[in-house]
């Protein structure tokens, strides 16, 4: 609301009379208005012209007259600027209003995306901790695969190791026994090359004997033939014929 400059001086002036100082906030409270920034003005304005008067009372009231018109003419066309510095003003309120209002709602769009941003970082921070919980029991179940196959490879590391010192047990006694069945053997083939010698041995003394006793049949046929000559009687049967005995072998 905008106070003219006449309600102002009307105020000042009704102070005045009422004894009363005609200050900035005695009359803001005669008009019952809130403070404007040209009511001080417009006060200070009636206080030097009532301080003036007393000095130009001897002037004609013609002049006085003019003087005052061409003076509230002057604060007529105060107050317009002033009226158009506050519609400035205001509009420049309602500019910072309506920017205000403007970022309200921008803000407010971000806060919904980022509600929505986090609501949907929840979900895949769900998604993941299903996931984290699914590979945990797959982990889990790989760790008891590798204990199992720990477990078993022991088992058969141990197995190993018994089957080598058995293996290494049979081969000491299979070698003792190879050194035993190699000397056996050597025992054997000296036996049997000695006996292959004295059964040569024999056969030797096999054929002389053979010859001996043809020698000796042909030599006893030839002195029976002699002797039966001898005698004056041929022998009627023919010589018999000595066949040296087969070598036995």
């Amino acid at each position: 609301m905008t106070i003219e400059i006449e309600a102002v001086f009307e105020a000042a002036q009704a102070l005045q009379d009422d004894g009363t100082e005609a200050s900035t906030r005695n009359v803001q409270a005669k008009l019952g208005s809130k403070a404007h920034s040209y009511i001080p003005a417009f006060t200070g304005l009636w206080n030097r012209r009532n301080a003036h008067l007393a000095e130009v009372s001897e002037l004609p009231d013609a002049f006085l007259e003019e003087a005052q018109l061409l003076a509230l003419g002057l604060w007529k066309m105060a107050n317009d600027r002033a009226d158009i510095r506050e519609e400035l003003h205001l509009r420049e309120i309602e500019r910072l209003r309506s920017q205000e209002a403007e970022r309200e709602r921008m803000w407010s769009k971000e806060r919904e995306e980022m509600e929505e941003r986090i609501n949907e970082a929840y979900s895949d921070i769900r998604c993941l901790t299903d996931e984290v919980c699914e590979l945990k029991e797959q982990l889990h179940a790989a760790r008891e695969q590798v204990d199992e196959a720990e477990k078993a490879k022991d088992d058969a590391e141990e197995r190993r190791d018994k089957a080598e010192a058995r293996f290494t047990t049979y081969s000491g006694i299979v070698q003792s026994g190879n050194e035993l069945d190699k000397a056996q053997l050597e025992g054997a083939l000296a036996r049997a090359a000695q006996l292959e010698f004295e059964i040569e041995g024999m056969r030797d003394r096999v054929r002389d004997a053979n010859a001996r006793r043809a020698e000796d049949a042909a030599r006893f046929d030839s002195l029976l033939q002699e002797f039966m000559w001898q005698l004056g009687k041929a022998p009627s049967r023919k010589p018999r014929a000595t066949k040296a005995p087969t070598e036995e072998t």
